[in-house]
This record gives structure tokens, sequence and C-alpha cells, in this order.
């Protein structure tokens, strides 16, 4: 819903400029991408598929849906959904099978003009190489490996709420999960007996009991890689269940690695750029997290650290009408709010048109009353995408060789919202389109 909100990004965008000296009006057509692959992960089987094609609809776009072979019914409920709602059928569809199969056949065939991906970076890295040989449009949401940085001046309650979400939800099944809890030498114990409290108020079970917070990890194979890090930790003398890394960071696999489970490092820090060298210490930039009190630090902070999106004194981040996103290797472009549609669509200039056309077009668009301009009447010359009758009268009149009014107003009068072109029609602001023909003619005049 928030997409079709969106309509200032849908539409014909409309400059006036100055290039040597002379005035000319450019307009900028916004065309669909086309047909769109859309990779989606099993942590958001719903969401991520609603993410992607939601904004690629509202540009006019079709969708190819390759779900996770882990959450495949969801994409071919939300596909049934689809038709049920109007949609006709072969706008959005869903592929299942062999992933790679799948995915080298949207990378090669060239009716697909955009590949959308949520997942892993190695994945994405692929993909990315796979595109280029048809060079096809990529969004990348990829892997993450967020700090959660506790200055001394943070509200702790804000802080342990704030932290304890960013880390549990979805049992840590996130890509913007909080993967390293960094915390002020100053406010490390209090916070730790705090955020321990919280824990073990947490809720294990089936998802669909009342009060629990915490389900299952998605598979075997994710449970032996959350404790292969706990291992990994202990090995080195890192203290259990609530760690105090002391050692090079480089060290520890929950440091270098995204984690995707429940478990919570905590690192203690002591100045406000040792937590930002910490932080950025990784080839990820997807999310960060910092809690404190002090508006100058989160500024100065924020500004700091690699990361597409921060949080401050804010655990949950992630909303629609906000570009959600990463820089780094965590990711290309963006998904969400109105700035992520502008990766379904195609900027195509249409025209650049001559100082005498662009005169005509500033005045009638964009001063209100205008009361004439210098263009000759001919047809060829001007050709408005829509048509109506004008509501002056039904045609032109021409008092010498230059100035076109309306005969019944005497006058050439426009406003913003209501344009008389020189034939005497009223058209649709921002809809203008000069044939090249009469581009031609008037560059010769």
């Amino acid at each position: 819903m928030h997409q079709i909100e969106c309509n200032d990004v849908l539409t014909a965008r409309t400059s006036p400029v100055v290039s040597d000296q002379h005035l000319i009006y450019v307009i900028l057509l916004l065309q669909p991408v086309g047909v769109v692959g859309a990779i989606t992960p099993w942590n958001f089987p719903l969401a991520m598929i609603t993410r992607k094609v939601g904004p690629a609809l509202a540009c006019g776009c079709t969708v190819v849906i390759k779900p996770s072979e882990l959450t495949p019914l969801t994409a071919l409920a939300a596909a049934e959904l689809s038709l049920q709602a109007g949609i006709p059928p072969g706008v959005v569809n869903v592929v299942m099978g062999n992933a790679s199969d799948i995915g080298d056949t949207l990378l090669e065939n060239p009716k697909v003009r955009k590949i959308t991906f949520t997942g892993s970076t190695a994945v994405g890295k692929k993909l990315m190489a796979g595109a280029a040989k048809t060079v096809k449009m990529v969004s990348l949401e990829l892997g993450g490996n967020a700090p959660c940085i506790v200055f001394d001046d943070a509200d702790l309650d804000v802080a342990v709420k704030g932290s304890l979400a960013a880390k549990f939800r979805n049992t840590g099944q996130t890509c913007v999960c909080a993967n390293r809890i960094l915390v002020q030498e100053g406010i490390y114990e209090k916070f730790v007996n705090a955020f321990a409290a919280a824990v073990r108020s947490l809720q294990v079970g089936n998802g669909f009991e009342e009060g629990v917070s915490q389900g299952p990890l998605i598979n075997e194979a994710a449970v032996q890689k959350v404790e292969s890090f706990l291992e990994d930790a202990v090995s080195k003398f890192a203290t259990l269940p609530y760690p105090n890394f002391m050692w090079s960071l480089s060290t520890l696999s929950f440091c270098r690695e995204e984690v995707f489970g429940p478990v919570a490092p905590l690192l203690r820090f002591k100045t406000e750029e040792e937590a930002i060298h910490i932080a950025n210490d990784t080839n990820a930039g997807l999310a960060a997290y910092i809690f404190t009190t002090n508006v100058q630090r989160s500024w100065r902070v924020s500004e700091a650290l690699e990361y597409g999106m921060v949080g401050v004194n804010e655990g949950l981040i992630s909303t629609e009408v906000a570009p959600f996103g990463g820089v780094k290797q965590s990711g290309l472009g963006r998904e969400g709010s109105k700035y992520g549609m502008e990766d379904y669509q195609e900027n195509v200039v249409d025209p650049v048109m001559d100082e005498r056309l662009a005169e005509f077009v500033v005045d009638s668009h964009f001063k209100s009353e205008a009361k004439g301009v210098n263009l000759p009447v001919d047809p060829e010359l001007i050709c408005c995408v829509q048509w109506t009758e004008c509501s002056y009268c039904s045609q032109a009149h021409r008092i010498n060789d230059k100035d076109v009014y309306c005969a019944c107003k005497n006058a050439f009068q426009t406003t913003r919202d209501r344009g008389c072109c020189g034939l005497g029609n009223t058209h649709t602001p921002g809809l203008f389109h000069f044939n090249s023909k009469g581009i031609q003619k008037s560059l010769q005049k």
C-alpha cells in the first residue's frame, strides 16, 4: 500500500535548466525496468516477497519469484492471493526447484532485466558476477555484522530493551540482528546483569503458544553453526553465559561472521574512538545500533559508522517508510520507501527541447496567468500526450506571426493546473512529448 501512495516517483519529472546560456527543458520519464527476478530468503518468507513485489508492481514490472526451498508454500500462497486480488495471471509468478539451475536461467535470460536478492554475501557475489554477462540491474541485500554500542550515558532500561530486541528478534535469525554488543566500561557490569536478567525472561517454545518469544532455528545446520561459534569462543577462554571478550577480535568467529542465532557476545570498550574502530572492523555494513543520551554523540557516531542504517536508542529499525540497505559488502540498492522504488525504474530523457519550446512549457506550466509566448502555431511542432477539448474554445487564433491566444478570452491565459497549448487544447501538466520531426523543424527555424 505504501508504494501506491508514493505517486511522486511514478510519473515524469521536469527540470528547467540553462545550458550554454540557453534555457532548455528536460523531461525525465520514469519507465518500468521490465521482468524482475526476485530471489527471497526463508527467515521472513512473506515479508521479503512483498518488499520486492510491491514496488515492482507499482512501477509496472512483472515478477518471477524464486523462494527459498525451506519455505516454498508461503510464496505459492502469496501468488494465489495476488490472483484473488485481481492481478492478472503472468504478472506474479513463482518457480521452485534447483536453486542453481533457476538462478542461472534468470541470469542468462535476456527478458529478465533485473535481479533482486536477499541472502548471504557469498551467493550475492555469484549473482552479481552472473548478472554482468547480460548487464542486468541488481539489488542485493546481503549479510550483516551489526554492532550494538552502549555508551556510559545511555538510559540503562532503554539500552537493555533495545539491545534485546536487536539481538533476539526472530531468534536471532535476521540480517540486522546485533552480532556484537559493545558496552562502555563505566556501565558494563550494570548492563551485563540487567541484560542477563532480560534474556532469562525469554520463553522458548512453540511459536503458536501464548508468551513464547523464542522458537527453533531453521534447521540442524543452523544449530551446528551456532554451536561451532560457542565452541570457538570457549576454546579461547571466553566465559559463559555472559562472555567478556578481551582478546584480539580477529580470532573470534563471533566477531567476524554473522551468527544468525540467539547468542549475544558482550565486549567491553573504553573510548568512543575504540568503539567506532571495533564496529567498523568488518567487511559488512548493513545495520548498527547506538544507545546514548548525548545528542551530539549520537550524530557524531552515526556519521562515523560505516553502515547503511543506524538505530539510535532503538532496536527495531526496519520500517516501510525508510530505505533499507547496506554499504560495503552488505549489498547494493535500497528497499522500502519511495527511494526503494527507484531500483525498479529506468530514467529516459524525452526530450531536451530548444529555447522557444522550453519557454512555452515553462510559461504554461509554472507561470500563473501567462500572457503570451513566442511560438509559431504548427501541429507538427506541438503534440501533447493527452488531448481534451479546450475549456475556452475549440481552436487557436493567430493575431500575428508569433502570438497565439484564445479568442473568447482575448488573451493566452493558463495556470499551473490548466495549460492551454497553441492549438487551443488543454493537457495534463508534465506529460509533454515532442516528436522528432517537430524538434527538427523547430531547430531549423
